[in-house]
């Protein structure tokens, strides 16, 4: 990731390239059947290949901020079904992500964010030149490219 100060659009890039990768690509056999909805592929991309995977309420804080960034253009995400609300602060040292007391709930390092979608992609790559990786999605969705839009 390079130094800039958009860095958090840095993060929804790495975001959906997570997503992407888990709505596509698995590695055989998959631990993931199921990729509906959107956050089930966005997990299996933040997971399936990583060396040290994060944990289950780390990666759910990282989809509400992607929800935030993407949907609300915002810190601060509030689930359409009501219920949850988590407001976040974006730092660039620290763990990847962690809870905070406060009006601001969760503290995620965007660079930390970064390094460890690399490091998927990474993973991806060598699973892929070991022959260790498998299309999960239709090939007419992905030619078509009709899985983009939800």
């Amino acid at each position: 990731m390079q130094h800039g100060e958009a860095l958090w659009l840095a993060t929804v890039g790495y975001f959906m390239t997570a997503e992407m990768l888990g709505r596509t690509v698995g590695k055989i056999p998959t631990a993931y059947k199921d990729r509906e909805p959107e956050w089930r592929c966005f997990e299996a991309g933040m997971i399936e290949f990583a060396e040290s995977p994060i944990d289950g309420p780390s990666r759910q804080s990282l989809w509400n901020l992607r929800c935030a960034l993407v949907h609300q253009y915002s810190l601060r995400f509030e689930s359409r079904r009501g219920g949850i609300v988590e407001t976040f602060v974006l730092t660039q040292e620290g763990p990847i992500c962690r809870p905070v007391a406060g009006p601001i709930t969760t503290q995620v390092n965007v660079r930390a964010v970064g390094q460890y979608v690399e490091g998927v992609i990474r993973a991806a790559r060598s699973s892929y030149d070991n022959g260790e990786i498998q299309l999960v999605a239709d090939v007419d969705e992905v030619l078509s490219g009709g899985f983009f839009v939800p």
